[in-house]
């Protein structure tokens, strides 16, 4: 994102957006689904049991990074990375609910949306950029845990 020079570039994001195959296919399956065509069965199956391994995927390689080393820094970095993440998203979920002229479905899916992990695609891009992937992984498994626990919660309040 940043050059040597230390300045901002917008070549380099949009250079990874157009080379990102996961955002590729979500443009490409957007256009088809537009243009109300589908893809042949045999392409689905496949693809079907390709996204079958993904989850396993990111869950492997977040096990590979987690380590919590027990330095009080790292734990702190943690509480500060996800409670500033969590007093976000608890504020938007309130707002979704209470705020928002929707029907409560889409409202309850939203605060749903607003407590949800950490993304488990993010340890492997922060280990591509340079920074602490454990760390990443950490955040990941906590996050994951607190959702949990947040969005039960949020649903037993709202159902």
């Amino acid at each position: 994102v940043k050059s040597g020079d230390g300045k901002f570039r917008i070549k380099p994001i949009l250079n990874n957006l157009v080379h990102s195959i996961p955002l590729m296919t979500y443009i490409f399956m957007t256009i088809l689904g537009l243009l109300h065509l589908s893809l042949p069965a045999p392409v689905v199956e496949f693809a079907g049991i390709v996204g079958n391994a993904n989850a396993f995927m990111a869950m492997l390689m977040i096990g590979v990074g987690f380590h919590l080393n027990g330095d009080p820094s790292q734990i702190g970095d943690i509480i500060k990375i996800l409670g500033v993440r969590y007093i976000i998203g608890i504020a938007l979920a309130l707002a979704a609910y209470f705020i928002l002229p929707l029907p409560l479905e889409y409202r309850q899916a939203l605060v749903i949306v607003f407590l949800a992990p950490v993304a488990s695609a993010n340890p492997p891009f922060t280990a591509q950029m340079g920074s602490d992937f454990g760390l990443a992984s950490a955040i990941n498994s906590v996050s994951i845990i607190a959702s949990i626990v947040l969005i039960t919660t949020a649903l037993v309040i709202m159902l």
